[in-house]
């Protein structure tokens, strides 16, 4: 019996997923009182998924500190941004980038 096989699967069965899509989150973002800014943008700053969704919940707790949540996350992520202008120019990597 499928029951049997799979314990708990019918408890998650009954579970109701809603996804929010980026369109909604920034509708939502704006009545919070986060004026400018998207949760595009937030990703683009953002170096990972982790770093991503505690910039979200820091949005979503502190709207009114939108501003300097994303210098604090740019100024994390100089390192990165460097390192993809690098690439985009073309230019030679550092020898510690290599060695890795």
């Amino acid at each position: 019996m499928v029951e049997e096989q799979l314990p708990g699967i019918w408890e998650l069965v009954s579970f109701q997923v809603q996804l929010v899509m980026a369109a909604e989150f920034n509708e939502k973002l704006r009545e919070r009182g986060v004026d400018r800014l998207t949760v595009q943008a937030v990703c683009k700053v953002a170096r990972d998924e982790g770093q991503l969704r505690k910039a979200l919940d820091a949005l979503w707790r502190d709207p009114e500190r939108a501003g300097e949540i994303m210098r604090e996350l740019r100024a994390e992520n100089e390192d990165l941004y460097k390192f993809e202008e690098m690439l985009k120019k073309g230019d030679e990597l550092p020898a510690e980038v290599v060695e890795r």
